[in-house]
């Protein structure tokens, strides 16, 4: 199936929606932000007239015309409010096999999942996940790690996309993953998690706590 915007494909049982990057960029920019990181290609294509990029989101049913101007649709208006709530991020850097770099924008309880499609140029795939249903991805994703690999979480603002935490996630055993936390300011952390309170003590760091490490748990 091409991916294109409008397009949603089921990937590990949740919906992929794909959108351009100048698409994305321009809905961001009507809802206030000309400032934003991202998962963005390098300048060099041609650009593209804002009428003619209001024109195809109209037709892929993103955005529909209301007296006011363009308003955005189902389910694209709560994603992209769910990123505009907090403006902070995590990248997901990790050496599984056919993973991407992925950047997860954290709201109170959700996270709105990106990542650059595979097949088409320029071009983002973007999912609503809840906070326990993004911990869970990341619980499934580190299973996956080999004796000596380890999963980067970077969190980061989303408007300038300075890290100001980082998480390094390692298998220990069978059953358990080291987790080693370096904030900003040079404070770290270790911890280690028993993998079944993996995912909800990971959802605490990031939601709960804010990413910080002195309310961590030791």
């Amino acid at each position: 199936m091409e991916e294109a915007m409008g397009i949603r494909t089921m990937e590990s049982c949740y919906e992929i929606y794909y959108m351009k990057e100048d698409a994305f960029k321009l809905l961001l920019a009507g809802l206030g932000q000309t400032q934003w990181y991202g998962l963005f290609s390098r300048e060099g294509q041609e650009k593209k007239r804002t009428n003619r990029i209001l024109a195809e989101l109209y037709q892929s049913g993103v955005i529909d015309w209301d007296g006011a101007g363009a308003a955005v649709r189902a389910p694209y208006a709560q994603m992209f409010s769910a990123m505009l709530e907090k403006k902070s991020c995590v990248t997901i850097q990790s050496p599984v096999l056919l993973s991407p770099l992925r950047c997860c924008y954290l709201s109170a309880a959700d996270a709105v999942l990106t990542q650059k499609s595979q097949r088409e140029e320029r071009t983002l795939g973007i999912t609503l996940l809840s906070a326990q249903g993004f911990a869970r991805l990341l619980e499934e994703e580190c299973k996956r790690l080999e004796t000596g690999e380890s999963c980067l979480l970077s969190c980061r603002s989303s408007q300038t996309g300075q890290a100001f935490q980082k998480l390094l996630i390692r298998r220990d055993g069978l059953r358990a993953y080291q987790v080693e936390i370096k904030a900003a300011s040079g404070v770290k952390a270790s911890l280690r998690w028993m993998q079944e309170e993996f995912a909800d003590r990971l959802c605490r760091l990031l939601y709960e706590n804010g990413c910080s490490v002195g309310n961590s748990e030791a």
